[in-house]
């Protein structure tokens, strides 16, 4: 009898077609076209940082490396935002007063290339979208922050277009708001915020019709507060399993 050897070797996973199909994952079910092109370009690096607000905490190896900066960087930092006076040069919403939140971009991806030509002021959510910014994350608390100055400085609304909501949705949402719009629904507001009679956000509504009192949650707990105001609430997994079993 031949004796039998144990082997030994590194194979690349693949992702799982079933997972993109059910978040329309970067429009995987809704833009056919595009499968093959989605497939190949998956990197679970860049999934992690664009779902970074539905977890709680991120592998250590995903997390943004502090390393490569020149020795000036916070200060060449702080002085290009303040050329820009604070704002996002791609959703030009204006963080003067959370500074924290507004990013300066190595547009080329090198960290020591500090040439102006070079550098962009982003919001935390526009600068963890761009081409090699696998490993940038953002908080939920800070995400929904974002999007509530976007609203109260008119960049959010009632009159943002379907791609507005593409560009400005937080990144898990993106997929349902594909299948919301190949579907006919109505168009959505996101990042919307329920007030108290004294004005005070009693809860966040991250895709919302307003007027049907209908909204798009995280999860349960979210869900609850919402119908605990009185509206219908579903959680994203629940939304998104609903479309995929139409299809």
């Amino acid at each position: 009898m031949r004796a039998q050897k144990n082997v030994e070797s590194t194979a690349r996973l693949r992702v799982c077609i079933n997972c993109l199909k059910h978040l329309n994952y970067k429009g995987y079910q809704t833009e056919p076209h595009r499968q093959r092109e989605i497939r190949e370009n998956f990197n679970l690096k860049d999934f992690f940082a664009e779902h970074s607000t539905l977890f709680r905490y991120l592998p250590m190896a995903f997390t943004e490396s502090k390393a490569g900066y020149t020795p000036d960087w916070s200060q060449v930092s702080e002085n290009f935002r303040a050329s820009k006076g604070y704002r996002c040069e791609s959703c030009r919403l204006d963080l003067s007063s959370n500074k924290y939140l507004l990013h300066t971009h190595h547009i080329d991806g090198n960290k020591r290339n500090n040439q102006e030509s070079n550098l962009q002021s982003l919001c935390a959510d526009c600068h963890r979208k761009q081409p090699l910014h696998d490993y940038m994350s953002i908080k939920s608390k800070d995400m929904a922050l974002i999007q509530r100055l976007r609203k109260e400085q008119g960049i959010l609304g009632s009159a943002a277009d379907w791609d507005d909501l593409y560009k400005l949705v937080d990144p898990p949402y993106d997929g349902l708001l594909r299948y919301l719009k190949g579907a006919g629904n109505g168009k959505p507001e996101i990042g919307y915020e329920i007030t108290d009679a004294n004005g005070a956000v009693v809860a966040e509504v991250e895709i919302a019709w307003p007027h049907a009192k209908d909204g798009i949650v995280a999860d349960d707990a979210e869900k609850k507060v919402l119908e605990g105001l009185g509206w219908k609430a579903k959680t994203l997994e629940v939304a998104l399993r609903d479309f995929r079993e139409k299809r």
